[in-house]
């Protein structure tokens, strides 16, 4: 009998043949398929942990569908009888069998599907055709973050500004701003020197785009590519075709330079690569059907569990939420307590009610008191049978949808003197941006606001951006989060072809009563894998923010959402340390 018999015997069974192939030929084909990108110069060595998650997690999650076509492709040998293959005899093995293959078909074709959809979705989105003026200003307070509290007056006056009359604002601000630019040479930025510590900070920052490229390897058209990209969504060479479009990049060039403290040279450095989120190819890499249904399984499942404690699926407008309500509660009790006061809850990117179940579950049997709403959001959670899977909403259709709801349940009214209702909104990581509308378009419905690894703030250092999409994973957490969320086909179109940069940033000025921690909490982990948490603590603190900001340095992302930091959270967002007068209790 030859050695390589059992092995032959075990080819021409139904289940073990694809496996024992897969083993041999294709888990080195699964690590480098899910592991290849082009070489960076910022690459880390991996970790013991990321080789463990890759061989017992990850590569066999991809490599279900290579098996699934080579079962399928059995299945097929078997029915015409050819190479020697054929059904099992046994009528268990023989539905075992044909359960088995059946399935694989299903994975075959849908990996089909999600092939076609991949491709759908690469195509650029059109370039901003925002007012010219406005971009220049967003810039400007881009390039103010963090320098001299002079500057940071100049957008943060709105205070003072707003017991003017009407008629005598708009002249009072462009004699603020024309000061500003006589006292920096008509451009609004002082020019800084090479080793002032502010410009250093500002061109480490700003290298991220870079892919962390040394300043001095970058030329003046490795940055316009970066500005016509970030400012108008659309590569240089249009940007330079639009005469007004023209001088807006130029003079943010020119700005760039005063702010980084040096003269870029010439040219363009062809080595250098600069990250444009929404023009770059979308980084989407294929996981199997199975995992798809378990996830909406379990999601089902959770809606169950909610449905059983008395929660209803309400829609408004577009977007649906899960809505709870106290049977005692009025609107009026609502305003008067913050016991009582409504909680929105806006999660992040992941597997929607499965990855948020804790938290929904402890607001749910915890702070009943509470009217509690949570938007359903199919297009970052893994949602694929819903039809907003490749629709993510809109921030005009996110803003009306709120008002609806908050109009309807009289949490608020958006012509009433009395600003003692509103809601508490509590946003976790891509939840902020939703969050940051809300405070842009209607700050008057926001009772309170509480920030929880939040992705919003520094958004043009780069950090969030490079982080979560372009880094080449190196521990166990990285890769993780890269397979399963960053690369996920409704996550990635969202994040790659549905970002606009000026509208998802949240200025510190933009924030209602954002230093008060009675109003206003801020909960950052300084091991946070996605979010810079020390460059958004200091942006913070430089703003004034103390006692409402909490930082824990040995904290990562999502951590906040667990244990105890979760039960300070909710404590915070349900009132116990907030008392009606305005002071805020002692937590630990």
């Amino acid at each position: 009998m030859s050695a390589f018999s059992p092995l032959l015997d075990l080819l021409h069974q139904p289940f073990l043949a694809p496996l024992v192939l897969s083993s041999l030929l294709l888990l080195p084909l699964a690590i480098y398929r899910v592991l290849h990108r082009p070489p960076s110069p910022t690459r880390k060595a991996r970790t013991r942990k990321f080789w463990f998650t890759m061989a017992v997690l990850v590569g066999p999650v991809w490599l279900l569908t290579p098996i699934s076509y080579l079962a399928f492709g059995w299945g097929c040998l078997a029915s015409l009888g050819w190479g020697g293959f054929s059904w099992p005899r046994g009528k268990g093995a023989r539905i075992a069998s044909g359960f088995g293959v059946g399935w694989a078909s299903l994975e075959v074709l849908f990996s089909l599907i999600h092939l076609y959809l991949a491709y759908r979705i690469q195509p650029v989105t059109p370039p901003l055709t925002a007012d010219p003026a406005q971009l220049r200003q967003i810039f400007l307070r881009v390039l103010q973050a963090n320098l001299q509290r002079a500057n940071h007056e100049l957008v943060s006056e709105d205070d003072e500004l707003s017991s003017l009359p009407e008629e005598n604002l708009e002249e009072v601000l462009e004699e603020v701003e024309g000061a500003l630019d006589i006292k920096h040479g008509g451009k609004g930025i002082e020019r800084l020197e090479e080793d002032d510590e502010r410009a250093v900070a500002f061109r480490e920052r700003l290298r991220t785009w870079f892919y962390h490229a040394d300043w001095d390897s970058l030329q003046r058209d490795n940055i316009l590519d970066w500005i016509s990209w970030s400012t108008f969504n659309s590569s240089l060479e249009h940007t330079l075709s639009i005469p007004a479009y023209k001088t807006v990049l130029l003079d943010a060039l020119e700005l760039i330079e005063r702010r980084t403290g040096k003269i870029l040279p010439p040219g363009r450095n062809e080595s250098i690569r600069v990250i444009r989120l929404t023009l770059d190819k979308v980084n989407v890499r294929h996981r199997p059907l199975i995992l798809y249904t378990l996830t909406w399984l379990l999601n089902q499942l959770c809606s169950v569990t909610y449905w059983s404690k008395g929660v209803k699926r309400v829609k408004f407008g577009e977007i649906e939420y899960l809505v709870h309500f106290p049977d005692d509660w009025t609107p009026e009790k609502g305003r008067k307590k913050a016991a009582s006061s409504p909680i929105l809850y806006i999660h992040g990117l992941g597997f929607g009610f499965l990855q948020n179940h804790f938290v929904i579950s402890t607001l749910l049997r915890d702070y009943s008191s509470h009217p509690i709403l949570v938007p359903i959001q199919p297009a970052i959670s893994m949602t694929l049978p819903s039809r907003r899977h490749l629709v993510p909403f809109s921030r005009p259709e996110t803003i009306r949808s709120l008002s609806l709801a908050l109009d309807h349940y009289k949490f608020y009214s958006p012509d009433s003197d009395d600003h003692s209702g509103g809601v508490t909104i509590f946003s976790h990581s891509n939840g902020s941006t939703s969050h940051a509308w809300v405070l842009k378009d209607i700050p008057a419905a926001i009772r309170r606001s509480c920030f929880v690894d939040p992705v919003v703030f520094c958004l043009w250092e780069g950090d969030v951006c490079y982080n979560f999409v372009y880094r080449d994973p190196s521990t166990a957490i990285e890769l993780l989060m890269s397979f399963f969320i960053g690369s996920e086909l409704g996550i990635a179109n969202t994040i790659s072809r549905n970002f606009d940069w000026s509208s998802n940033t949240l200025f510190f000025e933009d924030i209602v009563n954002g230093t008060d921690a009675s109003r206003t909490a801020f909960f950052l982990g300084g091991r946070d894998a996605i979010v810079h948490a020390e460059r958004v603590k200091h942006y913070l603190e430089h703003h004034g923010v103390s006692k409402g900001l909490h930082y824990d340095p040995r904290g990562s992302h999502g951590e906040a959402l667990l244990g105890k930091t979760l039960d300070k959270v909710l404590r915070w967002v349900g009132g116990e340390d907030h008392q009606d007068d305005g002071t805020t209790s002692t937590s630990t």
